[in-house]
């Protein structure tokens, strides 16, 4: 739709972070000093849930507007939250082999 160009490009966007920002996280983990083993791993796994969830849910709030969000008027059905959780799903169900796959 052209009045809301962010329901194609979110997902996407999303998607691409999803799969980028965790080597990236990765790295900077590598550059951090860690005493243990556990650590590291606990200090890799924080940085990247906390990029989901951001990534995932604030983004997609900022992007929908709150008022789109509540709607249930059958004109911006198509812009309200649950439409734009849709395309992010499934994204997300495709990008999660290729991030096993790298």
């Amino acid at each position: 739709d052209e009045k809301y160009p962010g329901q194609y490009y979110t997902p996407l966007f999303i998607t691409v972070t999803n799969i980028v920002v965790p080597k990236i996280c990765e790295f900077i983990n590598v550059l951090e000093s860690h005493s243990t083993e556990g650590g590291r791993q606990a200090s890799l796994y924080i940085k990247i849930a906390a990029f989901r969830w951001f990534n995932s849910a604030i983004v997609t709030t900022i992007v929908t507007g709150f008022m789109n969000t509540i709607s249930n008027d059958a004109y911006q059905k198509e812009t309200s939250l649950m439409y734009q959780i849709y395309p992010i799903i499934f994204a997300e169900i495709a990008s999660i082999p290729l991030i096993k796959l790298l």
